[in-house]
């Protein structure tokens, strides 16, 4: 068993893995300063993983472990088991574009769109259609980098993450929310092998779930510095 803030999840020693197939076709277009790329994707995925519901008479015999709803502390606990039980189509569109435009400042550029669903899920027919869980149609990024030849570096990213949910039913209302942030960069190298950085992601501390299961909804990264130093050793 594993305990976590969103539940018990029992182990099954009968999972196999799963396996997928698929197909893409890609462009790449270079130029003096400028490189783009962009991949169509179409892949099925057999023996997915999802989970189910235990039964009553498998509710694990832990002290002080009530699955569902707890009249005594008002809490909902789900109790679930991994199985290999749906299929499913993945496919969309991923574009790169990176444009180094003189003078020490570059840009990148990144898009995804996914659409990924299930084809078949015997335990959950309801699920059929509905888009994977977790998987966000939208995932979008722009970056800006100013490299001086003096040997300091200094970056600011702009991510997108669109809207998905924690299940396969919307109508469940578990929403991982669509997001942006920001991030930003710098460093600084104090000799061939050795580098100064620092760090700071989601700037501007935007507060979003990215994980809702069914249990206790988990926040996305804070506000976070980092620094350090990075050492080269050839």
């Amino acid at each position: 068993l594993a305990d976590t803030t969103a539940g018990i999840y029992e182990g099954n020693p009968f999972l196999k893995p799963e396996t997928l197939e698929g197909e893409e076709v890609g462009i790449d277009y270079t130029r003096p300063g400028l490189r783009a790329q962009f991949t169509f994707y179409n892949s099925t995925i057999e023996n997915l993983i999802t989970q189910r519901n235990l039964l009553p008479s498998e509710y694990p015999t832990i002290l002080g472990v009530t699955c569902g709803f707890d009249p005594v502390t008002f809490t909902f606990l789900s109790c679930t088991r991994n199985i290999n039980a749906a299929s499913a189509i993945a496919r969309g569109f991923e574009a790169e574009t990176v444009w180094d435009f003189g003078g020490g400042f570059s840009s990148r550029w990144t898009y995804t769109y996914a659409d990924s669903h299930y084809t078949a899920d015997p335990a959950d027919p309801t699920a059929v259609g509905n888009r994977l869980e977790g998987v966000p149609m939208h995932n979008a990024s722009a970056s800006l980098t100013y490299a001086d030849p003096a040997g300091w570096q200094a970056s600011a990213i702009l991510r997108y993450i669109s809207k998905s949910f924690g299940d396969a039913h919307p109508q469940d209302n578990l929403i991982q929310n669509g997001h942006f942030t920001v991030d930003v960069s710098g460093s600084y190298a104090l000799t061939k092998n050795l580098e100064a950085f620092a760090t700071i992601q989601n700037l501007f501390d935007d507060r979003y779930i990215a994980n809702n299961g069914g249990g206790a909804p988990i926040l996305g990264q804070p506000f976070t510095a980092m620094g350090g130093l990075k050492v080269a050793i050839h």
